[in-house]
């Protein structure tokens, strides 16, 4: 950055709003949403379904409301991936408490295109580096505050507000696109569960096998090849997530090969906070063929009995089952299912014949194909982000590329 550039930091836009720790007593109880790490999303966004309520009094000054930025200055994990990330409360939240974990961004002059322009520096790949440069500590990671103020700002100039409007289109057909694959999932579920039969019940090993994954590491790992599940791809409330998506090149064995469509259930939670084990996820059809982890387990149907793949996900999916689950995992610091929790689970099913089970798998494909245009228009955000700040993307390229994604 040229002189001129720098002398602008986070700290000329605004200052800081630490959070706080809540009773547990009204930890989910009704009330404005907890915004703390599990609400960010890893390297910046707003994480849709995962924050509790609080049902306590709040101070004003720690309220948070739609527009509104936080940032988690502190981080779960070694690698400090969270560490500086940045969310916005969605409209959807009408409103929000800052937690221990997070701070608000309280802005100077909080004219709109102020707040807009500092959100999306803080989304770019040089901001995110440079979080990763500062952070300190070993068992926890953080930034200081300092060091986060000081993040040098370029100004607001007629080019960067072109491509901030871009940015903001992308982020709102992907936030669509989220509003639409959530209802969709939970219909497609529904539908299941109001059709099954209850005279029909089966068990899960006289109608399937269920094989655990390989462990697949070293040189074998690639950006491209074969697809490769892990855990990172189990999302929470039981669905397959693309990011995050590994790919193998090296040698493997057919009977460690899901096809597409298959029924996966996530088999470890490396925090023992059992927020992830158990989920189950079917693997999407245009992903093709795909190796699975020792984290994963593959619930293989025998041919005569695939139609029963759907009624066992959505029954996976209900809540009484996930307790369960939980009930069964072992371990001390690392939670693990054993096979024999889900080869000994009886489940009801929906007739063979019912209409539910096709119109089921429209709905959870029309939500796969709102999955591929958002993994599509998050590449098309990554690819402009980086030239927020370098500069190096002309804007009616970029306009090009957008007018072609939307």
């Amino acid at each position: 950055m040229t002189s001129e550039q720098s002398r602008h930091t986070v700290g000329d836009y605004v200052t800081l709003q630490r959070g706080t720790t809540y009773k547990g007593s009204l930890v989910g109880e009704p009330g404005p949403a907890l915004l703390g790490l599990g609400s960010i999303e890893t390297g910046g966004g707003f994480r849709h379904g995962h924050y509790k309520t609080y049902g306590g009094d709040c101070p004003s000054k720690l309220m948070l409301f739609p527009g509104e930025l936080y940032v988690a200055l502190k981080g779960a994990t070694k690698d400090g991936e969270m560490i500086g990330s940045v969310a916005r409360v969605p409209s959807n939240v009408s409103s929000g408490r800052l937690t221990q974990d997070t701070v608000k961004l309280v802005f100077r002059d909080a004219y709109p295109d102020n707040v807009n322009y500092l959100y999306w520096v803080l989304r770019t790949p040089q901001y995110r580096s440079y979080c990763r440069n500062h952070a300190t500590g070993s068992a926890v990671v953080a930034l200081s505050r300092s060091d986060f103020l000081d993040f040098p700002v370029p100004p607001l100039t007629s080019r960067r507000t072109a491509l901030v409007n871009m940015l903001s289109v992308l982020e709102a057909k992907i936030e669509a696109n989220s509003r639409l694959v959530r209802p969709l999932r939970k219909l497609a579920v529904a539908m299941l569960q109001q059709a099954v039969d209850p005279a029909a019940r089966f068990v899960v090993n006289q109608v399937a096998d269920v094989r655990k994954g390989l462990s697949y590491t070293g040189a074998g790992l690639a950006d491209e090849g074969m697809a490769m599940v892990n855990l990172a791809n189990a999302e929470n409330f039981g669905w397959f997530k693309r990011s995050g998506l590994k790919y193998y090149t090296g040698a493997y064995k057919p009977r460690h090969v899901a096809p597409p469509g298959s029924l996966l259930v996530s088999g470890v939670d490396l925090t023992w906070r059992l927020a992830i084990i158990g989920w189950p996820m079917l693997l999407p059809e245009d992903l093709g063929p795909a190796l699975f982890s020792h984290h994963i387990f593959l619930v293989d149907f025998r041919p005569e009995w695939d139609w029963l793949r759907l009624p066992l996900w959505a029954h996976l999916y209900a809540t009484n089952v996930r307790a369960h689950l939980e009930g069964m995992a072992y371990g001390t610091t690392v939670a693990t299912l054993p096979a024999e929790a889900l080869t000994d689970l009886e489940f009801p099913a929906t007739p063979k014949d019912s209409p539910a089970l096709s119109v089921a798998y429209d709905l959870i494909r029309r939500a796969w194909v709102a999955e591929r245009e958002t993994e599509a228009l998050s590449a098309l955000r990554d690819t402009l982000l980086p030239s927020l700040l370098s500069g190096e993307l002309r804007v009616r390229d970029a306009e090009s590329l957008v007018r072609d994604a939307i």
